[in-house]
């Protein structure tokens, strides 16, 4: 069924857009080797898994400026099948949306289907092109365009229950704009609205701001957000007030080998006392996390991975390209909570541990590229108590052929 559903949708937008003067097609194959030993337990040999993702995509343009993007995706694990002669049935419409610039000759871009969405730096609302499927929102996007800025307006659906009076519905509202204050600073204000029905199970807004500054090397950034509302974790409604802050300042040297160094903070807040009336465990809503909180993912669902405890990174990076087809990255991690954790001795403490990433890519085409990473991490007292002592690592090789 679903995938005649694909095919029909093909089929309809295909039939559309048959005047189209630009049509292009694109493809990725992404093969990853993963060898983990994230169980803190040496005594466990680690297990090895091969991921495959593969994409395929047409897009679809024409002179009175509507465009089209379908998408096709596989997501799967080498062996998943169980047999060489099984079939997994796992082909899902990633991307289908239609996109109308300048609607009524007017400053307004109309977006409306199932799409990626990336605002800012990922820290809300990212597509997880790390993941093997990645995140697609279904809904619709209105921009509007201005001389130094975009606004836009959105609106998606998360869970459709077709349960009577919208009950147990999950939809994602709000607003994101971006602003070029001046030639080397950006600003984005945003706010983001969840709501479920009924409102009282939550009703969560989140108002903050991320400001880009970059001058001659130095690049400056900082991203603050608060959450309120309602939230009915239990049984209990209570109110939310949370915090995110960050700050980063990185410099990139003048150099033949383009070496980088960065430095920054980042804040999430936790609740204090989860008995009283209000919530403060700031929620990453639709991040991309693996790309700030340490590569080995250990803090990849917030607030669940950090026991609604909040979290605290400081972490330093750098990096430097010894070829012009060769990176090398490597990333230190310091991870604590932000609200104290009761050991089972009685003694408090905040620290989850400390994370190395490392990372080397080698671009050995245009379209194919090649990527290594090994991983490590020391627990803190926090996750000696609640996921095991010893150092856990991670390594993957991961190929990526795109046209």
């Amino acid at each position: 069924m679903k995938k005649l559903a694909i095919i029909l949708s093909i089929l309809f937008m295909s039939s559309m857009l048959i005047a189209q003067t630009d049509v292009n097609f694109d493809a990725q194959v992404r093969v990853r080797a993963e060898l983990d030993n994230k169980d803190f337990n040496n005594d466990n040999d680690p297990s090895g898994f091969t991921l495959l993702r593969t994409r395929i995509g047409a897009s679809f343009a024409n002179k009175s400026g509507i465009e089209a993007y379908i998408q096709l995706q596989d997501s799967r694990y080498y062996g998943q099948e169980m047999g060489t002669m099984n079939d997994l049935k796992n082909v899902d419409l990633h991307q289908a949306y239609f996109k109308i610039n300048d609607l009524f000759g007017l400053p307004l871009d109309v977006k409306g289907g199932r799409m990626e969405v990336i605002y800012g730096t990922q820290r809300l609302v990212g597509a997880v092109g790390w993941h093997n499927v990645g995140r697609s929102f279904d809904g619709g996007i209105v921009t509007l365009k201005m001389k130094n800025s975009t606004i836009d307006f959105f609106s998606f659906q998360e869970r459709e229950n077709f349960n009577p009076g919208d009950t147990a519905d999950y939809a994602f509202t709000g607003l994101h704009a971006k602003w070029m204050v001046s030639k080397n600073i950006t600003l984005q204000p945003f706010f983001y609205f969840q709501n479920t029905v009924p409102s009282e199970n939550l009703s969560r807004g989140t108002l903050g701001a991320l400001i880009n500054a970059n001058i001659e090397g130095l690049a400056i950034e900082a991203e603050g957000a608060y959450q309120f509302g309602k939230i009915t974790p239990v049984a209990t409604e209570l109110d939310i007030a949370a915090l995110m802050l960050t700050a980063n300042v990185g410099y990139k040297f003048n150099s033949d080998y383009n070496p980088y160094l960065k430095a920054g903070f980042e804040m999430l807040s936790g609740d204090k006392d989860a008995a009283d009336s209000e919530y403060g465990a700031f929620n990453t809503l639709y991040a991309t996390n693996h790309k700030f909180y340490g590569f080995m993912d250990y803090f990849i669902n917030i607030p669940a991975s950090t026991f609604g405890l909040g979290l605290t990174d400081i972490h330093v990076k750098a990096g430097m390209a010894p070829h012009k087809k060769v990176g090398l990255n490597a990333a230190f991690h310091l991870f604590s909570s932000v609200e104290d954790y009761t050991l089972l001795n009685g003694d408090t403490s905040t620290s989850f541990g400390t994370e190395i990433d490392l990372t080397a890519k080698y671009a050995y085409k245009d379209n194919i590229s090649f990527t290594t990473g090994f991983s490590f991490f020391s627990a803190g007292d926090i996750f000696k108590e609640t996921r095991g002592e010893d150092v856990s690592y991670w390594s993957y090789f991961m190929t990526t052929v795109t046209f």
